[in-house]
């Protein structure tokens, strides 16, 4: 029996967003199918400047996070396509096109998220420019197809790592709903899909050295995005320049969260001998997601969750 969950909105008015999501709530890593997440958020205001925790730092955090999604995203599955033919194995060709539709779905479902940002008055006009010159204009005609993918296997870890320093934190919790599912469903996908990538490099060519060089770009690439993100976002809005949210960013990246410190060493096991994304003890947290505890939340907040065979 294969059961989907639905998130329909009880009212679909101007200031409240609608949001659904249809797909099976079970996770399997062995199997990764696509779940459609359709969201319109329209002229909104349950979703103010500082929706997380009402809290700049980790508000922006977040929305840094949307900013390098969808063309990450689009930059991910475009390469991932071209190499899908060269896959032998039907069980890792099928995962890996259960990753691509997940992937396309996650970037689209944030690209509706950055409208909202910037009907709020966010210019991010600026940040792309910067974004997509160095990524497609510089570092992309300068890598090789295993250099691409062994980078995609990098921000794959990158995301993964994110995902559990999000969710094990618990700060989405108290958010809007509306944001909170979008970014725990997109969460909980990338914890499912760790391994797909991963997989996929060292059946099409394994290079150590290659991984390590990747690694370490894709480190340094990635955190520097979003902490331009974040400062372009912060600063307009004047966060940028008080004490608490240098305080918060403080303990999110060194004390509390520690998340410099914990996607430094995630990164470094990449290149360790024997490592598998799979010995990483964080399913439960994406079933977790994906079996109720969105649907409570969503429900609390007037969005009504209903379940279908």
């Amino acid at each position: 029996m294969d059961h989907s969950y639905q998130y329909t909105s009880k009212t679909n008015s101007g200031n409240r967003p609608y949001v659904k999501t249809v797909g099976t709530g079970t996770l399997d890593p062995q199997h990764i199918k696509p779940r459609q997440f359709n969201v319109e958020y329209g002229e909104t205001t349950e979703i103010n400047k500082h929706w997380v925790q009402n809290d700049a730092f980790l508000s922006h955090w977040m929305n840094a996070y949307t900013l390098i999604i969808p063309d990450g995203e689009y930059f991910n599955t475009r390469i991932i396509r071209e190499r899908i033919d060269e896959i032998q194995s039907d069980e890792l060709k099928q995962r890996v096109k259960g990753l691509v539709a997940q992937e396309l779905s996650h970037g689209k479902a944030h690209s509706k998220f950055l409208k909202l940002l910037e009907s709020q008055g966010y210019n991010t006009s600026v940040f792309f420019a910067v974004y997509r010159f160095i990524s497609f204009k510089i570092l992309e005609p300068l890598s090789t197809d295993n250099t691409k993918l062994a980078f995609i296997v990098a921000v794959e870890r990158i995301n993964e790592l994110i995902s559990e320093i999000t969710l094990k934190s618990k700060v989405l919790d108290d958010a809007p709903a509306s944001a909170a599912i979008l970014y725990k469903w997109h969460f909980a996908e990338e914890i499912e899909h760790k391994s797909v990538v991963f997989d996929l490099y060292h059946t099409l060519s394994g290079n150590r050295l290659l991984l390590a060089y990747s690694t370490m770009l894709c480190y340094l690439v990635n955190i520097g995005f979003l902490f331009l993100a974040l400062i372009m976002l912060s600063i307009q809005d004047l966060s940028l320049f008080k004490k608490t949210f240098w305080l918060r960013g403080f303990r999110y990246f060194l004390t509390k969260e520690k998340f410099l410190w914990k996607v430094s060493v995630g990164c470094a096991q990449l290149l360790k001998k024997g490592f598998h994304p799979s010995q990483t003890d964080n399913l439960q947290l994406a079933q977790h997601i994906l079996n109720g505890p969105v649907i409570q939340v969503a429900a609390e907040d007037g969005i009504s969750p209903s379940t279908a065979e």
